[in-house]
């Protein structure tokens, strides 16, 4: 009979996180903080904030400081989104154009 020591399944885990935090060097802290000074470049201009859930929100960005963005959308609500959980972003553009039929 052979015995195997086999890792506890939370130490697997927690060495898969440290492995996918840590791309080229960088960690996770630090994608934030450049997220938040990009996002900080767009303070004042309407956006199209994407949320790693797949939840699109658009709005003015009001603020960045410790990890949370703040939108204002066109009826005047504020959302606080954390940088951490933003997949993308970029300035919106309001198109006139409609699809569907021209009667």
């Amino acid at each position: 009979m052979v015995f195997r020591y086999l890792r506890p399944r939370s130490a697997s885990v927690w060495l898969y996180s440290v492995k996918r935090n840590r791309i080229n060097g960088q960690t996770r802290e630090f994608k934030i903080k450049f997220m938040e000074e990009l996002l900080a470049g767009m303070e004042g201009k309407e956006v199209d904030l994407v949320v790693a859930a797949g939840v699109t929100l658009r709005g003015r960005v009001s603020s960045v400081s410790g990890g949370v963005v703040v939108i204002e959308d066109d009826d005047g609500k504020r959302f606080n989104v954390s940088v951490a959980h933003v997949a993308a972003f970029g300035e919106s553009t309001h198109s006139n154009s409609r699809p569907g039929f021209i009667a």
